[in-house]
């Protein structure tokens, strides 16, 4: 059994000769220079006895039992678009492994269902422990479609007691893909929607003048809703102003209010105030100044929310940061 993607050793003519500086045969950790070597002759001595134990016809063994290579007749595949369909019709997704499992645990497991060339655990990188960390679920390389097709078709797959969920690795990149457009399209909507102008009912902004002392917004809003029957949408006005504006939702709703009153007069905390619907000119620029502000504070929210809840991002399902190990 081989394990790793990767067995960087010196090499004269495809052998491996000599041993030197750092131990390389380790699939979590491994070096793409060509002159890296064992520690000593006892560690290259000690994997070659390995290897030549082992069924894989993919390293071959000298006869003095010291030096590795690979089969001159297994060349390393050419990755082009060809390999990747053909890998990707004879690899099976399974997720539902224990987030502390082991890879050679998982490993010994598949070896059930039939030759395989290797299996991927996918990881994700935990920001906060600074290490990558398995995400229960992973990619299985059968020897061929048909043991491939054989082990999804299995009405129930349990390790250790627990169903895992299997299916296809391309109906699982279609299934991601789904989700990405829809969720892209869910935002494409969204940012359309917020960049959507601000538009107001016409005749719907109502000034008050004639404000004295302590009055408060809650009050004004009471009053306006005992003349009217319903609350007013907005209230312009703080503590202490002489003025302020009402916003209705309805079209003329301030043209209608007005008409409730005698004399475009009502009463606010015992103060007589008068009040007049806005038009024409001045009401389309307080329109105007209503929608700027609004867009204003839509993109400072925007802002201070960026960042914040924000789902983390693994850091792919390849390269040396996943696990992987081969038969």
């Amino acid at each position: 059994m081989y394990y790793g993607y990767h067995l960087s050793l010196f090499v004269e003519g495809g052998v491996i000769t000599k041993t030197c500086s750092s131990v390389a045969f380790d699939r979590r950790k491994y070096t793409k220079s060509s002159d890296t070597c064992f520690k000593s002759d006892k560690h290259a001595a000690t994997i070659a006895a390995v290897m030549d134990k082992s069924d894989s016809t993919l390293i071959e063994v000298s006869n003095c039992k010291n030096k590795l290579r690979r089969n001159p007749e297994q060349p390393v595949p050419e990755y082009n678009e060809e390999r990747r369909k053909e890998l990707t019709a004879r690899t099976a997704y399974a997720k539902g492994f224990a987030l502390d499992e082991t890879l050679e645990s998982v490993m010994k497991f598949f070896e059930t269902y039939g030759p395989y060339e290797a299996v991927h655990m996918r990881t994700y990188k935990d920001k906060a422990e600074n290490k990558n960390m398995f995400k229960g679920s992973v990619f299985v390389i059968f020897k061929d479609v048909e043991t491939c097709k054989k082990f999804l078709e299995l009405e129930e797959v349990k390790y250790k007691d627990k169903p895992l969920i299997t299916k296809w690795q391309a109906d699982y990149f279609e299934e991601k893909k789904q989700e990405r457009d829809e969720k892209n399209s869910r935002k494409a909507k969204k940012h359309s929607e917020d960049r959507k102008p601000h538009t107001f009912p016409k005749g719907a902004i109502l000034h008050m003048t004639g404000f004295k002392g302590d009055t408060v917004r809650e009050t004004i809003k009471k009053e306006i809703s005992e003349i009217n029957g319903k609350d007013a949408a907005y209230i312009t006005f703080e503590k202490g102003d002489t003025e302020g504006y009402v916003r209705f939702s309805e079209e003329s709703g301030a043209v209608e209010f007005v008409k409730k009153l005698t004399d475009s007069k009502m009463k606010v905390d015992d103060k007589e105030i008068t009040v007049r619907a806005l038009e024409g000119d001045e009401e389309e620029k307080f329109l105007t100044d209503l929608s700027a502000t609004l867009s204003k504070m839509r993109n400072q929210n925007k802002h201070f929310g960026k960042g914040k809840n924000r789902k983390r991002k693994g850091p792919g399902d390849s390269g040396p940061r996943a696990k992987h190990g081969r038969n």
